[in-house]
């Protein structure tokens, strides 16, 4: 059922917004919607003017009326591109926080809608930089509105370089969208056409066809500029912005209608291609989908066995970051296809490792035959399935994962598959992937086997393990994703720590690119949050440790072993002799090439001096401030009472999923400072 609601944006007669049309660009109504407006390119001035007072009063009140609908809003400025010979629009602000947190009212008031946009903010000359005064502004439509819907556009933008034809097929198409599900549009800078639609389905992904038809749906991780920014219009101020179920699957069907043919990227996933390396960005890795999965979505998986399959086919299209949306379309063609039951079912399988081979072939779907080995993927490292005589001269050393040269290899964990090794190939930089788990890996002459469980269904690690490398957008979004994550989960009298804190969980996944490190430091009275920090950082960061309960003579060798992110409580309640110990492993352990040096007993009952590398980050918390020797090695935040609702449980299906991403980012970073 498509459910169509309606809700008022009239930027005229909205609370928020001024009435004053000689301030704005005047308002066109439009008397049909079954055509589409004149947008021809509006002449502006050769250079964006300085608003005046009121025109900036106007902006403000405007951007008031979005706020207050829970989007993020961030100012822009338009200027002219002489050598492209259209408007370009600055946006050069740092607005992707907001893609994973709200805007709080304070971060939107203290917007300067006086000030100025540098264009080119990398330039090093100040004498060569560009600045162009705020004219308009961008709302962030990553997150759900207070109305919980996601706000979306349909973008009509006519290029120079397109047909005829091309414009007219566009112009046709958006026409009779608009017939059937009338709303808002507005006019653009360049002569385009926004219409606006509020849906349920958030519509992560953006369909492109503006080399066939000039049309794009607007949505996911961007930002997009509204009226009244100079250039942008109004041009039905009689409608309003049309609710609908699913925005994405309307707009991808009135393509097919018109036999518009898709781009390589929606290719990828709604007709199963084996390869999906078009779903993500050209910076992302390639990767490879099973052929029997490929098979599968053409069948009809019913009965138990064949829920199983799909269960496994939505794990492994999560696995390589492809949205949930999506994965819901690849089950469409099922006879019992129902999409919410399809969302939940996805969303169920979150977090969780692809199958075996040895499962898919229990289903029934696997296509290995000894004649033919379909699934005839590269096995350079050993699995649970290899076999064979044992070299004598082979030593078998367990590891939690390192980096070579050539490999980096991480243990992870899943209550289905056990421990077993991720692999990245830093040479063609890209994960493998494999027939089996990698149970093992050999490195020269010696054999590395992963930490094991008395019990399967535990885990070995010491920290919370991830279950897979898992894509990101970019670091940057990953970054506010992390800070995001913390932000609603802990409460600091400073917002700028939490900047601080996202910059330090994702340097403790790159430890070994750095020669020293410093520590951090919670310092405040009893119930302020120094525990629930504690807490952020074991979630998110790099073999976190927390030593409450581990004596403190196992924390030395566990530290030389595997460099954890050491989490330290309650520092001040040692007794003196923890606290002298723990003490060495502070003074030493801040640079790399430092030991710190205890005894130990030998053989004979005496004792010796033993040396152990407790080079790491660490995380401490206390009421009291330490020996100065440590303290001047801290990065301090002050706690206080929470003044702010917070999370009371971690979020640790979230905090899995930030995990699996920073995996990734450690695969793909790691050594890039000696890279360059």
């Amino acid at each position: 059922m498509n459910r169509e609601q309606t809700t008022n944006l009239n930027t005229s007669t909205s609370p928020n917004t001024t009435t004053n049309h000689n301030t704005i660009q005047p308002l066109k109504e439009t008397t049909s919607n079954t055509e589409l407006p004149n947008t021809t390119k509006k002449p502006l001035p050769a250079q964006s003017p300085q608003p005046s007072n009121t025109r900036l009063e106007a902006l403000k009140q405007a951007a008031a009326y979005w706020h207050n609908q829970g989007l993020a809003v961030f100012p822009i400025a338009t200027y002219w591109n002489k050598q492209k010979e259209k408007w370009g629009k600055n946006l050069c602000y740092r607005w992707q926080k907001w893609q994973t947190e709200p805007q709080t009212p304070s971060e939107f008031n203290s917007i300067n809608w006086q000030s100025m946009l540098c264009r080119n903010p990398k330039e090093t000359d100040p004498a060569k930089r560009v600045y162009d005064p705020i004219d308009g502004f961008a709302l962030v439509i990553t997150r759900k509105a207070n109305n919980g819907c996601y706000l979306r556009f349909i973008d009509y933008d006519p290029k120079g370089e397109a047909s005829i034809e091309t414009k007219a097929l566009g112009k046709n198409i958006l026409a009779e969208i608009l017939q059937q599900h009338p709303t808002l549009i507005e006019g653009t800078i360049n002569g385009g056409t926004h219409a606006y639609y509020w849906s349920l389905i958030p519509c992560d992904y953006n369909p492109n066809y503006s080399k066939s038809c000039c049309l794009e749906l607007l949505g996911g991780e961007r930002c997009t500029v509204v009226t009244p920014t100079t250039g942008y219009q109004i041009l039905n101020t009689d409608m309003e912005i049309a609710q609908i179920d699913d925005l994405q699957t309307l707009f991808i069907s009135a393509m097919k209608r018109h036999k518009v043919p898709l781009n390589k990227t929606l290719k990828s996933y709604i007709s199963s291609s084996t390869t999906l390396s078009a779903t993500v960005n050209t910076q992302r890795l390639s990767y490879s989908v099973r052929p029997c999965t490929t098979v599968a979505l053409k069948q009809q998986l019913g009965g138990s066995l064949g829920h199983s399959m799909r269960l496994n086919i939505a794990a492994k299209y999560l696995s390589l970051g492809v949205a949930f949306e999506h994965i819901v379309e690849l089950f469409k063609d099922q006879n019992d296809f129902d999409r919410s039951t399809t969302l939940t079912q996805v969303d169920s399988v979150a977090g969780h490792a692809p199958h075996t081979c040895e499962s898919i072939l229990s289903y029934g779907y696997c296509l290995y035959s000894e004649n033919q080995a379909v699934c005839s993927w590269r096995q350079l490292f050993r699995s649970n399935k290899k076999t064979g005589k044992k070299d004598s001269k082979e030593q078998t050393s367990i590891s939690v994962g390192f980096a070579s040269s050539d490999f980096i290899f991480e243990q992870c964990y899943t209550s289905s598959q056990g421990s077993f090794y991720m692999v990245y190939n830093r040479v063609a930089g890209r994960v493998e992937e494999y027939e089996h788990p990698v149970l093992s890996v050999r490195v020269k002459d010696v054999t590395y086997v992963p930490l094991i469980s008395a019990k399967s269904e535990v885990s070995p690690l010491l920290w919370p393990a991830c279950t897979s490398a898992q894509e990101y957008t970019d670091e940057v979004t990953l970054f506010y994703e992390v800070r995001g994550f913390i932000y609603d989960h802990l409460d600091v009298p400073n917002d700028l720590d939490y900047d601080v804190f996202a910059l330090y969980v994702m340097a403790t996944w790159r430890l070994e690119d750095f020669v020293s490190v410093p520590y951090y430091e919670f310092l405040g009275v009893k119930e302020t949050g120094k525990t629930r920090g504690l807490e952020c950082f074991k979630a998110l960061g790099y073999r976190p440790l927390m030593v409450a309960s581990i004596s403190v003579s196992a924390v030395f060798r566990i530290i030389e072993e595997y460099h954890p992110l050491l989490l330290l409580d309650e520092m001040d309640n040692l007794d003196d002799k923890e606290a002298s110990e723990l003490i060495k492993i502070l003074n030493a352990g801040y640079k790399k090439g430092q030991y710190a040096v205890r005894s130990s007993k030998d053989v004979e009952g005496g004792f010796v001096p033993e040396a152990f590398d407790v080079f790491g980050f660490k995380v401490l918390a206390g009421t009291k401030l330490l020996p100065e020797t440590v303290e001047s090695r801290c990065i301090k935040t002050a706690m206080s009472k929470a003044v702010r609702r917070v999370e009371v449980f971690v979020d640790e299906g979230r905090a899995l999923r930030i995990r699996n991403k920073l995996l990734m980012y450690r695969f793909r970073t790691l050594g890039g400072f000696m890279r360059g």
